[in-house]
């Protein structure tokens, strides 16, 4: 567990200046969720199940922007909690946060809850006491009335480079988790005269 020196909250008026709410980007592939097998959900922690994990970059000349959506189910009480409490971490000194969707799908019914979810913005400075300051932020979002059995789908997207790379593009798209994932999905786009290196 991380503990953190200092926790703060933003204030409610400064919260719609932290991130927006817009669609999907057009770019975008749609992906279908997987399916957890027995196996699968046997091996799974928290009693969570994972159906997706969507990454999807699009390192363009002017922007750069990922997009991200996760797609798990609640398998019980435990598993109630863990989905139904979403952190997204960004840096708001070059990056853009837009949060697309939050869904609630039960017994084949899609809720939608963006609106309706509580959300709070969190500063947390990790390295306080060892004087370094690194200004990320956290988009806090709590669901009400989550089941066991219900399924969260949500996504986001960041805009923005890191000015420590001068214009390079440097990132990481995870493709193995320490929990079983139904389906992992990684997608980059480059302009055509942009070289990329894979390691």
């Amino acid at each position: 567990a991380l503990l953190w020196g200092v926790t703060a909250l933003t204030p409610a008026s400064a919260h719609a200046a932290e991130y927006s709410i817009g669609p999907v980007p057009a770019w975008v592939v749609p992906v279908t969720p997987g399916v957890s097998d027995a196996a699968q959900i046997s091996k799974g922690s928290n009693g969570v199940a994972y159906l997706l994990t969507d990454t999807q970059i699009l390192a363009g000349e002017q922007h750069r922007v990922r997009y991200h959506r996760m797609v798990s189910t609640a398998l019980n009480a435990s598993g109630v909690d863990a989905i139904a409490n979403i952190e997204i971490p960004f840096d708001p000194s070059y990056q853009a946060l837009a949060l697309h969707s939050i869904d609630i799908v039960r017994n084949g019914r899609v809720m939608h809850k963006l609106a309706t979810a509580r959300i709070r913005v969190i500063q947390r400075e990790a390295g306080l006491e060892a004087r370094i300051y690194d200004g990320t932020r956290t988009v806090s979002i709590f669901l009400d009335d989550v089941r066991a059995g219900d399924t969260i789908d949500y996504a986001y997207s960041t805009t923005g480079r890191n000015p420590v790379f001068k214009g390079h593009d440097f990132g990481a798209m995870p493709l193995q988790y320490g929990a079983p994932v139904a389906r992992i999905h990684a997608r980059l786009l480059l302009p055509l005269d942009k070289h990329a290196t894979v390691v």
